[in-house]
Parts: structure tokens; C-alpha cells; sequence
């Protein structure tokens, strides 16, 4: 559910993960925020979005400079959303394991393709270059582009990263078939959805719902008869 708002393509490849929460219901849905982000006048966007069900939704590709946390922290980072509030404890944080896991594996792909090391920095570390990750808080020390808290003083830092650094070095099957998703099969399957969707330009059928390209076809069909 990719988001128009975003600053293009990167000019160098990311060294960094920030984390982030969007600040609404911890237990809102992932294609919410998403579908959100993907209006112009929301002015903001993610990399990745995860929500407590273990859903992982692309709000924009890895290669594009999302508008998540001022500059550079966008231009240097890839931006995980938590749906989730930073005034969440660590054991608020902790019952949450699917979201946990999930956005663990995601992080732990990105630390794996662009080299990225499984360690939570400073603000003074990620300010000098250092490569990791880190919370939009930390981009806050290391640059105060913004005055954002989150993802907050609860979350579970060490435990997130012993996440990441289990699923980088216990490889399951799992990761093992989203590795093999490649960012090729993704925008393939992006197109081949924009090409199914509803489409307002089609028309509506009997509920105002938007006909798909099928339907579309199917109701002139019908109509030739």
C-alpha cells in the first residue's frame, strides 16, 4: 500500500533502522495506517508498518526516502512503524510477541541486505555515522530535526535487538521464503493488484462500490446480450 509522500529515490543506500510508533490505537490495523499514509494531505510515510497481529504492510520501497523523521534520518534510514503509543510499559510491550517477531524479521532482512549491524545506537553514535538501529528518539539526539518521543522509554530495546540478531543467525523457514520473495516478485505482484482493483473510472455496481477491471468487462458483456 505504497504512499505517494516521499522525498524519491535514495542517493545512497541506507546504514540505518529507525523505529518508530504511529500514536493511534495499539490495536489498530496496519492497512489503516497505511491506507492513512497513502493520502497526500497525511504528509508522512513509513518504510514498513506492523501492527500486534504480526501484519507487515510496505508503505513505501526500501529504495525510496520516506517522510518519517526530518532529514537525514529519512535520506540515512529505513523506517518500521509500530502501531502502538510510546507511553506503552515494557511488559505493554512484551505481551505483544507476534508484532515483535514480525517487525524483528523484517529489521532483520534489512540488516542482512544492506549490511546494517544489529545494534542499538545513541544519538551521539548515529549523529557520527555509525551504522544500526535506533528509535525516532535517538534521530531526535543525534539531529533534534523533530521533537518526537517514541517509540518510548518502555520499549523493550535489548529484547528487540536479541530478536533481530535470533532470526540473523537461526535461519527458519519462514525467513527462508520471504528471502526468496524478491523485491522484483514485489512490485510485479504491486502492478498486477493496480491493474485488479476497483477503479472509480469503471463505474459502481448496485452498493456504490467501485467495479474492478473484471467487472467491468462482465457488465459489457451483459449488456451486449
Amino acid at each position: 500500500m505504497l504512499s505517494p509522500n516521499d522525498s524519491g529515490v535514495r542517493a545512497a543506500p541506507p546504514s540505518l533502522v529507525i523505529v518508530h510508533t504511529n500514536e493511534g490505537d495499539p490495536n489498530g490495523r496496519a492497512d489503516d495506517l497505511a491506507a492513512y499514509l497513502q493520502k497526500p494531505s497525511s504528509q508522512a510515510s513509513y518504510t514498513l508498518i506492523v501492527d500486534r497481529t504480526g501484519r507487515i504492510v510496505r508503505s513505501n520501497d526500501d529504495e525510496f526516502v520516506p517522510w518519517a523523521a526530518g532529514s537525514p534520518a529519512n535520506e540515512r534510514g529505513l523506517h518500521l512503524c509500530f502501531v502502538g503509543r510510546a507511553v506503552q510499559s515494557t511488559a505493554e510491550w512484551l505481551a505483544q510477541p507476534r508484532q515483535l517477531d514480525a517487525a524483528a524479521r523484517a529489521v532483520a532482512d534489512w540488516c542482512r541486505r544492506y549490511n546494517i549491524p544489529a545494534t542499538w545506537l545513541t544519538g551521539d553514535r548515529m549523529r557520527a555515522g555509525a551504522r544500526g538501529i535506533g528509535g525516532h528518539d535517538t534521530t531526535v539526539f543525534a539531529w533534534h530535526a523533530t521533537d518526537h518521543t517514541d517509540p518510548g522509554a518502555g520499549f523493550p530495546r535489548a529484547q528487540f535487538v536479541a530478536l533481530v540478531n535470533k532470526h540473523l543467525t537461526g535461519t527458519s523457514q519462514q525467513e527462508d521464503d520471504d528471502m526468496a520473495f524478491t523485491d522484483e516478485d514485489r512490485r510485479k505482484l504491486d502492478y498486477i493488484y493496480g491493474q485488479l482493483r476497483p477503479w472509480p473510472q469503471l463505474g459502481t455496481n448496485d452498493k456504490g462500490e467501485p467495479l474492478t477491471l473484471i467487472d467491468a468487462v462482465a457488465e459489457l458483456k451483459a449488456n451486449d446480450r
